[in-house]
């Protein structure tokens, strides 16, 4: 696989600097058939026919028609895009640090094996092993960035803008699918919807209260590339008037093919829905059958706002983790220079009193 870093994707999200790597797969990579798509070259100045005020064709039919017509290339997608946690002070030379370390030749060979392995039957499982897998392989910095503006973007970006590494394949690994569940799934459907609009899904709502770490979209290739793509976990305050609970920044996302993204923390509640902004492309959708709600513009964040219904179901799929209860919130503790995993502890001395972790409610205020 050969790794880039996308510049779209640089954000920050509850205090913490993230940038993104796209994975591209090489032609020996089991990924890189799915990946590998034939899109229409959209030229400069797009459609020429009859548009609405936000750029959209009037007539789906004649723009159908017109895209058929254009010249077709070959165009590599990502099989998969992760943002990894930094600070201000990163450096290639960190990042290709940390990429050697932690996304060794196994590592990328089981990302390949998980982006194939999704089937009729298990429409979403691709999804599913990525989630748990890439868990604790997103991480170069654990520090939290209280200030971000236009200029230190831009000098990450600058830092990293030819980040480039080539890598080899190991072995896979085997995995045990799991996450929470939202969304109706990320799949090639048999129509489009227009671009500069808030979509909020209300197809399988999410299953559990936690966090979503990987996300998929699938946009249309009857159009350019997606930009500016944000997501969203959202709930409803009454009849369709909606909030955001937490939302990420993608940036650009490719056209043709399922695109995952992994290394998020979006928060989720039982009952909440996908939702996605996209200022450019065509998201994939089934027309008819669907529950869903829509805004145009830029509706994320957005508090107690009133969306129009529609019948659709669009491309867009999440999973995570459920929030953990009791003390498998405590992750390990660090004994000196050391640490000691939680599952490892059956108890804890207080002086000469012998108390079993089961009986503690709360450590330093925090409830276990």
């Amino acid at each position: 696989m050969k790794i880039l870093f996308e510049p779209s994707g640089t954000h920050i999200h509850k205090d913490i600097l993230k940038v993104r790597l796209d994975l591209y797969p090489d032609k020996t990579d089991k990924s890189y058939a799915q990946n590998y798509v034939s899109v229409p070259v959209i030229p400069d100045g797009g459609y020429p026919g009859k548009v609405d005020d936000e750029g959209n064709p009037i007539n789906q039919k004649q723009y159908d028609k017109w895209v058929e017509s254009l010249p077709h290339i070959w165009q590599l997608n990502p099989c998969l895009s992760v943002f990894v946690r930094v600070d201000e002070n990163i450096t290639k030379a960190l990042m290709t640090e940390f990429v050697g370390d932690v996304w060794k030749p196994d590592v990328l060979a089981t990302i390949d094996n998980c982006m194939i392995a999704s089937t009729p039957e298990q429409p979403h499982l691709s999804a599913h092993l990525i989630s748990p897998y890439m868990r604790y392989k997103t991480m170069l910095s654990s520090a939290k960035t209280l200030s971000f503006d236009p200029q230190t973007k831009a000098n990450i970006d600058s830092v990293l803008a030819d980040f480039s590494i080539g890598t080899v394949k190991g072995k896979a690994e085997r995995i045990e699918p799991e996450s929470i569940d939202v969304g109706p799934g990320a799949t090639d459907r048999t129509g489009t919807d227009f671009s500069n609009q808030t979509l909020v899904e209300k197809t399988n709502p999410a299953n559990a209260t936690g966090t979503l770490d990987t996300w998929e979209l699938w946009f249309s290739s009857t159009s350019d590339n997606a930009t500016n793509v944000e997501v969203a976990t959202f709930y409803i305050v009454s009849g369709n008037n909606v909030s955001t609970r937490d939302y990420e920044t993608l940036g650009t996302v490719a056209k043709g093919s399922k695109q995952t993204f992994t290394g998020l923390s979006t928060d989720v509640t039982t009952g909440d829905f996908a939702g996605v902004y996209y200022n450019r492309g065509r998201i994939e959708t089934t027309p008819g059958g669907g529950s869903c709600l829509y805004h145009s513009g830029d509706m994320i964040p957005a508090t107690n706002h009133t969306f129009s219904a529609f019948s659709y179901i669009y491309s867009i799929y999440a999973t995570g983790t459920e929030t953990p209860t009791g003390w498998a919130n405590i992750k390990n503790l660090r004994m000196g220079t050391g640490t000691i995993l939680a599952t490892d502890l059956s108890s804890i001395w207080f002086g000469t009193t012998e108390v079993a972790v089961a009986d503690i409610a709360e450590i330093g205020g925090v409830a276990v």
